[in-house]
């Protein structure tokens, strides 16, 4: 017979961001800002290497407002909104009514 276990374990993944910064210490910096602070996440840093002398024809995309890195604050506030308006519903409030008597 199956039992329930609970699992507690971190997941990591590689990720290689565009910094403009002044120096190797700055773009470390920069990148622990948004993507370990902002997050709650830890970041290991495996290199640092310039790319350029100039941010001339380059793009920035370290930070939330120009990559692909989640917001997870207003992914959580969207979702929890989006609860909302299911339980708000006929079906969300049946569904709630039926979850009530089974507990």
């Amino acid at each position: 017979m199956e039992k329930v276990y609970e699992v507690t374990f971190s997941q990591t993944f590689n990720e290689s961001r565009m910094v403009f910064a002044n120096s190797e210490e700055d773009a470390e910096r920069r990148i622990r800002e948004k993507w370990e602070d902002s997050v709650g996440g830890e970041v290991e840093v495996d290199n640092i290497a310039m790319v350029s002398e100039t941010t001339e024809d380059h793009h920035e995309n370290y930070d939330s407002g120009s990559s692909f890195k989640f917001d997870v604050e207003n992914m959580i506030d969207g979702v929890k909104t989006i609860l909302d308006i299911i339980d708000d519903s006929p079906m969300g409030r049946m569904l709630s009514h039926k979850q009530k008597k089974v507990s």
